[in-house]
């Protein structure tokens, strides 16, 4: 697995290049799982997310789920940190 996090430092960057983001988000995380990552499902998903989340003490919106070039899904769930 791997994970990219990008932090513009402008509010609505992220909303600039997908309209789908919300525009008052100021950072994005992709996960990338691997196809033979056969044994990867929703539940090391959210046990992920909540990780991220408590790790910047921030809510997580989880929006979409990427496929293949051109083909996703939207999601619409949030991850709130542990400690909160």
């Amino acid at each position: 697995m791997d994970y990219n996090i990008s932090k513009p430092y402008k509010l609505g960057s992220l909303h600039e290049c997908d309209d789908n983001v919300p525009k008052d988000h100021n950072f994005g995380i992709i996960l990338s799982i691997d196809k033979v990552n056969t044994d990867f499902n929703n539940n090391k998903l959210e046990v992920i997310a909540n990780l991220i989340s408590t790790s910047f003490n921030t809510d997580l919106l989880y929006y979409r789920t990427w496929f293949s070039n051109g083909f996703s899904t939207e999601k619409a769930h949030i991850f709130t940190p542990n400690n909160k």
